[in-house]
């Protein structure tokens, strides 16, 4: 990336009110601050969530679909790895 790509890229976050420009200094704003910790809270809150109960069967059912759609590709892979034989 070119300095004047860093500029311009700068320049927009400061026009959109993400940071203050007084170069060399570049200061992020409490509208950036905001933003960040917003999305801090939203991950955090994701993160932390229960996971669905989605069954033991559902996850049965998708081991033995993915052995199935991978079983090909193991013989072949123990042969040398050529998958297109």
């Amino acid at each position: 990336m070119r300095a004047e790509d860093v500029a311009a890229l700068l320049d927009e976050l400061e026009r959109a009110g993400y940071v203050s420009l007084e170069y060399p200094a570049v200061t992020i704003t409490d509208r950036s601050r905001q933003v960040r910790d917003a999305i801090e809270r939203e991950t955090d809150r994701v993160f932390f969530a229960p996971w669905p109960d989605i069954g033991a069967e559902w996850v049965s059912d998708q081991l033995e679909a993915l052995g199935a759609a991978l079983s090909p590709h193991s013989r072949n892979d123990d042969r040398g790895g050529d998958f297109d034989q």
